[in-house]
């Protein structure tokens, strides 16, 4: 059953490598405007930080009542919690997202071929890094579920004709 379920996981090589083509050139216009990203992410920062203070200052002055305090501070987190996302994106250096990528992809090439040539704790490893629950029953595996990033790889749009683009912006997005 391991096997069939890994062979499943399994892009070509020339997918692969216009997956990869694809994310490189995706990482060279994410470069060119990292410093320009990154000053936008500050300036947000900086007005949801005025923001919290203003709502909180009217809170505390008794203008904001507590449901609305506690609606719009919620709303300002989760805005700082995306911005902080963001914010680690740019942090990566194009090299690492480069060699994210590229260990993604020949996973999702050579998978079965990788578990065959491993020892069994080295199998376990691998098959917990790619598959997030694989469930057994006394036929052997009946079902699986994948991993971010391979969940997106193996969706059956990603394996059409020029959707490299958009699979190496979710890998890029996942790294």
């Amino acid at each position: 059953g391991i096997a069939r379920v890994c062979r499943q996981v399994r892009l070509n090589r020339a997918t692969a490598t216009s997956i990869q083509a694809a994310a490189e050139q995706l990482i060279e216009q994410r470069q060119a405007t990292t410093a320009q990203r990154r000053k936008g992410v500050q300036e947000q920062r900086t007005s949801l930080l005025a923001a919290e203070m203003r709502l909180t200052d009217g809170f505390t002055a008794g203008d904001v009542s507590p449901v609305i305090y506690k609606a719009k501070i919620a709303e300002i987190r989760t805005q700082q919690t995306t911005l902080e996302k963001a914010s680690e994106r740019t942090l990566v250096s194009p090299e690492g997202l480069a060699d994210t990528v590229a260990r993604t992809l020949q996973l999702a090439t050579s998978l079965w071929d990788l578990y065959e040539q491993f020892d069994d704790t080295k199998r376990a490893e691998l098959l917990r890094s790619v598959f997030k629950a694989i469930v057994l029953d006394h036929n052997g595996v009946v079902g699986v579920t994948l991993k971010p990033p391979f969940d997106e790889l193996m969706k059956p749009s990603v394996l059409a004709p020029g959707q490299e683009a958009h699979v190496a912006q979710r890998l890029l997005d996942a790294a």
